[in-house]
């Protein structure tokens, strides 16, 4: 366990202080004023302490769920309830996943809940449908095609404000915790095949679900008229730490309860193994509280980004 807590401690800090020292140098040539630079200092340490406290949530519940339920749905061999179970899963990870809460955040154009709502519908479907192609053997360079072809086509349509955020949302299929979890769950419903093709099929499912967000986005944006007068409210890092507690709960609830349900009619695990899951669960709540409070705290610094951007091309 101990070399799990500095392996972590280690991905956080080589992660987010490099970018936090490259800001802070910047904003000490800047000048700017010394209650900013606190409160960016004090984000960045709750960033690292979140990034790692949500890792290892992940590492020890939701790739131990995810393998479990993967080999259950398979073994069962019955196309409905991968379907079904296959959906709720992509769902309810998606809407635990910071990155996609990060984004909502930043896009005012529409509510954030709405966006988080759809990205992780989009997640749902096309985890499905993932599963589905290891399950019947399908070509994955087949669903890559006429999936991106589909998308390509419904992007014309669209206001040209959804589409950078449309293809920015399918970045939330490699965050710390879609990623583990989708893999451990296509290793599950593979392994249960066991013919030579199996391990190679397992591979691909995070590529497939990246494509969910970015349609289900462009799809919202055929329906949807932008508006940009939701300005998010400028809150204290205790009233950030208040709202993310609350959202975050709201968040990982049901899939806690998903677990339950699964451990008292399914697993059936160890009293001790089932402890440590929760124990995870516990600090993946933490974890993305923090690292969601802590981001807020580096938002004021956007202006690096417009900076950066003159520099390069000197507009």
């Amino acid at each position: 366990m101990n070399k799990i807590i500095i392996e972590k401690t280690k991905d956080a800090i080589q992660s987010i202080v490099p970018v936090a020292l490259i800001i802070l140098a910047i904003s000490l040539i800047v000048g700017t004023s010394g209650s900013d630079l606190l409160e960016f200092g004090i984000g960045a340490i709750m960033l690292i302490a979140g990034l790692i406290l949500f890792s290892l949530g992940a590492e020890t519940a939701m790739m131990a769920i995810a393998e479990k339920i993967g080999s259950h749905i398979t073994t069962k061999r019955k196309i409905g309830i991968l379907v079904v179970i296959g959906f709720i899963i992509g769902f309810l990870i998606t809407v635990a996943e910071p990155d996609l809460w990060v984004l909502a955040e930043q896009f005012v154009a529409i509510p954030s809940l709405s966006l988080i709502f759809f990205v992780a519908i989009g997640v749902g479907v096309f985890l499905v449908i993932s599963l589905l192609r290891i399950t019947f053997q399908i070509k994955m360079s087949l669903v890559i095609m006429i999936s991106y072809g589909i998308l390509f086509l419904i992007a014309f349509f669209v206001p040209a404000e959804f589409v950078p955020v449309a293809f920015d949302s399918g970045g939330v299929t490699t965050g710390p915790i879609t990623v583990p979890f989708i893999i451990a769950l296509g290793l599950g419903v593979s392994s249960v095949r066991g013919d030579s093709n199996s391990r190679e099929d397992s591979f691909g499912l995070v590529g497939i679900c990246s494509i969910g967000p970015i349609l289900a986005v462009l799809i919202l944006g055929l329906f949807h008229n932008p508006s940009y007068s939701d300005v998010s409210e400028s809150l204290s890092i205790w009233g950030y730490l208040l709202k993310y507690t609350g959202e975050i709960a709201l968040a990982l609830v049901p899939f806690l309860l998903f677990f339950l349900i699964f451990q008292f009619f399914v697993f059936k695990l160890p009293k001790r193994k089932a402890i440590r899951i929760l124990i995870g669960f516990l600090y993946t709540f933490v974890g993305l509280v923090l690292f969601l409070a802590g981001a807020e705290c580096w938002i004021p610094f956007n202006w690096f980004s417009s900076w950066l951007c003159n520099c390069i091309y000197g507009t």
